[in-house]
């Protein structure tokens, strides 16, 4: 699944939007606008963004599980850490 950024690229790509062109930047403003709501709209799939979601959590429990051999202020702040920095740690 692509992210919003990158799935505008590929739009003006395949449109061959030259955003450069100063005549047209009205109308390129505009296609570019609807390609946001295109994207949250029909790209975006709720369901597989909410099994991710679930999937996350899960991986969260787990670690949290293995770290209570720490104090619970450095269980919290890894936590957080890797909630904040989308950190995925492979659990064995």
């Amino acid at each position: 699944m692509l992210s919003l950024e990158e799935y505008i690229s590929k739009r003006k790509r395949e449109d061959k939007i030259n955003e450069y062109d100063i005549d047209s930047r009205m109308e390129n403003m505009r296609i570019c606008v609807n390609y946001v709501f295109e994207y949250f709209n029909q790209y975006l799939n709720i369901d597989e963004m909410e099994q991710k979601t679930f999937l996350n959590e899960e991986r969260l429990e787990k670690f949290s599980k293995q770290l209570d051999m720490y104090e619970s202020d450095m269980n919290g702040w890894l936590i957080s850490m890797m909630c904040m920095k989308s950190i995925y740690i492979v659990l064995l």
